[in-house]
C-alpha cells in the first residue's frame, strides 16, 4: 500500500472532536504556535455558544448561528471585563470561518461536504 493512513470519518455530531482535527490539520501544515493559539482560544467559545443554542451537529450550523454569535461578541467581555475590541472580534470569526472552511473542505479525510 502507498503508506498512507487514511483517517477515519469523524461524527459531525462532535464539534469538539472536529476541533481537534481542525488542529491537528493545522499542525500538519506547520502553522505556527501563535495561530495555533489563538485558535484554541477562539474556537470554544463559539463551540460552547452552540451548545447553549443546543447545536451538537456541524450540518445544523447555520449562517443564523455565526451572525448571531457575532451579535453576541458586540457585547462580550474579556477576563478583565472589557468589551472586546472590534479587531478582537473579527479575529475569533475570522478563525470560525476557517473552521467551517476545513469542515467542507472535499479534500479532508472527515469533510462534511459529501453529507451534503
Amino acid at each position: 500500500m502507498g503508506g498512507r493512513t487514511k483517517r477515519p470519518r469523524l461524527a459531525p455530531g462532535n464539534l469538539g472532536a472536529l476541533l481537534e482535527a481542525y488542529l491537528e490539520r493545522l499542525r500538519s501544515l506547520r502553522y505556527s504556535a501563535a495561530t495555533l493559539a489563538c485558535v484554541r482560544s477562539a474556537l470554544p467559545g463559539f463551540l460552547f455558544y452552540l451548545e447553549r443554542q443546543r447545536v451538537r451537529d456541524a450540518r445544523a450550523v447555520s449562517e443564523r448561528h455565526v451572525a448571531s454569535y457575532a451579535l453576541a461578541l458586540a457585547t462580550a467581555k474579556t477576563r478583565r471585563e472589557r468589551i472586546l475590541t472590534p479587531n478582537s472580534r473579527r479575529a475569533i470569526l475570522s478563525r470560525v470561518r476557517g473552521f467551517f472552511g476545513f469542515l467542507f473542505h472535499p479534500q479532508v479525510p472527515h469533510s462534511l461536504s459529501a453529507t451534503h
